[in-house]
């Protein structure tokens, strides 16, 4: 056997030599740690004109992810995020093979520093909020280079490796005993209707060891079939067939391909022998064009649809759809009016406008073929803005009309890039007390500026009703505005008031009127923030001299979960609110109980409380339930003040996790 080597050049040792030496000196003057490398984001909340060294929380938001030697993240934390202002530590654990076994849930450090803690899987299974808890999920791999995971174990000691309550994954072949029917689809170009058209034949059953099997078992499985997932995939990867279990009876759902690896047929557990009928009454059909668009498709018990889209390969029309208007429905369900949906594109691949157009001729796929030449012929793609309003059926748009069709009835259109459009604002006045950046002279390009919608009442309604719109931007193009006139001569109008900076929203005022004879109300709301941008406060008032009233005071832990939230009253300090609502979470961030069923005694006195056992069951007020490791809801108590009587409901499901009983 020869071995040959490869010897570098001394320029190329020279190159590495010189090279370490500047990356130590960057790391010695510039490293959070000389130890860890590590890349820090700095998102800045205020204007600088200049990097700050250590900016506080309401400055800027910090992040920092350190790697190890072999550039993998090994530890994040995010600076001062804690509700207290310390730093949320989300530690990275790999094991000898490289492969990330554990991962860990975030916790908050007695610090906030970003600096890199060596102790930090340590420091999490002792945090305060996982007490008793296991704060990671876990994977175990298997033995073998396919480093295939065998189980899937949730954070919470419940759901730990060797608890039986994870999820496992079993990886085989098909054989014999799975009988998975083979479906072939045979396709025909169709030259009339510009379609493939489809035929789906039964052709026995996979030979041996031709299919991927992959079983999953979920945290409700003990024994057998029930509460797994048995999925079969083909050598190209794509699902053939999907098989569930209820009472040990399989549920098969099949998925069948066409020659160009097109979906072409879902095969649904009710499917038993190709016919017409369980076609059209069961299943899903697919059919494409020589692009592998989607053109038609055929839904249970629906007709088929069909779709057009323009060289493109944007969608312009979709049918049959019933008319949206009044008097052309007095038949229904009997003789419908029908037609398309119509879609018109500018250059930019905007939605311009939108109609309905009416077809007399029956669908079917020689209609859409028909139709889909017209666009295929076509060498106008788009429509483009006008300075002057055109006309179309007695509505007037800032459009042109040269895609076909050029007759219908328009139901949207949205403006984009500037404010020349009808009912388009003359004014540009500061919005409480913010300057509108854009104009009629400084435009506002790729924005959206306004919009009209249809009313769709009678078809020969004139004048045509419909609802105006329009947005006014800051420099940043933050919406500052955003006005609605109705077709009554009502409107609502809603103003922000913005931090000039991030754009976060402070307070919002909004004016409104139903009709124009109507006296206008004014509301606005105010919301405060945490310097994590959390909110904190948000109150309401009616009128300009209206008290303003609470609608949240709210509390998070040091992770940022909301724990509780203060409602009601005009005290905005939260400090003699008319309730407060408490919430609580298992390990899992599931949501397990608001306020506290056992007493509705607090400060004020709970008027409500509700409970949700997922895991863990009371068996309290009769009927004894099933703990439940999956997510499905085993029970729920609940208790109100009127009465003071602690209720219940036992929820029952199949082993496909449908609801079939709920016990009261």
């Amino acid at each position: 056997m020869n071995t040959s080597y490869t010897v570098l050049p001394v320029l190329n040792k020279r190159f590495f030599y010189t090279f370490f030496f500047v990356w130590a000196f960057v790391l010695h003057h510039y490293a959070q740690t000389q130890s860890e490398n590590y890349i820090k984001t700095t998102t800045y909340k205020v204007a600088t004109t200049s990097s700050l060294s250590t900016p506080t929380t309401a400055q800027a938001v910090q992040q920092i992810t350190y790697y190890d030697g072999l550039g993998r993240p090994i530890q994040t934390i995010a600076g001062r995020q804690s509700n207290t202002g310390k730093d949320i530590v989300t530690p990275i654990e790999y094991d000898a093979f490289g492969r990330q076994a554990k991962e860990y849930l975030p916790y908050t450090t007695t610090s906030a520093t970003l600096a890199y803690n060596a102790s930090a899987t340590t420091d999490v299974q002792n945090y305060t909020l996982y007490t008793g808890q296991t704060p990671y999920s876990e994977k175990l791999f298997e033995a073998s280079p396919l480093n295939r995971v065998l189980k899937q174990a949730a954070p919470g000691t419940v759901w730990n490796l060797g608890s039986g309550h994870e999820i496992k994954l079993d990886y085989q072949t098909n054989t014999s005993i799975d009988t998975v029917k083979r479906f072939n689809v045979t396709t025909t170009w169709n030259a009339t209707n510009k379609v493939y058209d489809i035929n789906i034949i039964e052709n026995g059953t996979y030979a041996n060891y031709q299919l991927y099997k992959t079983i999953t078992k979920d945290e409700n499985w003990t024994l057998g079939n029930n509460n797994t997932i048995q999925e079969f995939k083909d050598k190209e990867g794509r699902i053939v067939l999907k098989r569930t279990f209820n009472n040990n009876t399989a549920y098969n759902t099949y998925y069948v391909y066409d020659d160009y690896g097109n979906l072409t047929y879902v095969l649904p557990p009710l499917f038993t022998t190709i016919s017409s009928a369980t076609l059209d009454g069961l299943c899903y059909q697919y059919k494409y064009d020589y692009r592998n668009r989607l053109v038609e498709k055929k839904l249970p018990g629906k007709q088929w649809e069909y779709i057009v889209y323009d060289k493109l390969d944007r969608v312009v029309a979709t049918g049959p759809t019933y008319s949206p208007f009044s008097d052309q429905q007095n038949n229904l369900p009997n003789t419908p009016i029908q037609g398309w949906m119509i879609t018109k594109y500018d250059a930019f691949n905007r939605v311009v406008y939108t109609g309905w157009e009416q077809e007399t001729t029956p669908f079917s796929a020689s209609l859409r073929a028909t139709k889909q030449s017209t666009y295929t012929n076509t060498t106008v793609l788009n429509e483009s803005k006008t300075t002057t309003n055109t006309t179309l059926n007695n509505v007037a748009l800032r459009y042109t009309n040269t895609v076909s069709p050029t007759t219908m009835q328009v139901l949207t259109v949205h403006y984009y890039d500037d404010y020349d459009f009808p009912n388009a604002p003359t004014s540009f006045a500061s919005i409480q007390g913010q300057n509108v950046y854009y104009n009629n002279t400084v435009k506002p390009k790729g924005l959206p500026t306004g919009s009209w919608v249809r009313v769709p009442e009678s078809s020969t309604t004139t004048p045509i009703k419909g609802t105006t719109s329009y947005m006014l931007y800051d420099a940043k193009a933050h919406i500052l505005k955003t006005s609605t006139t109705n077709y009554m001569g009502g409107y609502t109008v809603v103003e922000n008031g913005l931090d000039a900076f991030t754009g976060r929203v402070n307070f919002t005022v909004t004016k409104h009127k139903r009709i124009t004879s109507d006296t206008e109300l004014l509301t606005r709301d105010d919301f405060s923030y945490s310097q994590q941008e959390r909110l904190l406060t948000h109150t309401h008032k009616i009128g300009t001299n209206g008290t303003p009233e609470l609608l949240a005071f709210n509390t998070y832990n040091e992770l940022g979960k909301l724990i509780s939230k203060r409602v009601g009253g005009t005290d905005t300090t939260g400090a003699t609110a008319l309730q407060k609502v408490d919430y609580t979470y298992n390990i899992r961030g599931w949501l397990t109980a608001i306020n506290n069923t056992q007493s509705l005694q607090d400060t004020p006195n709970d008027l409500f409380a509700f409970n949700i056992n997922y895991d863990t069951v009371r068996n309290e007020v009769g009927y004894t339930g099933t703990p439940l490791y999956n997510g499905n809801i085993a029970e729920t108590y609940w208790r109100t003040q009127t009465d003071n009587v602690l209720r219940k409901y036992g929820y029952q499901y199949d082993n496909l996790n449908r609801l079939t009983n709920a016990i009261y």
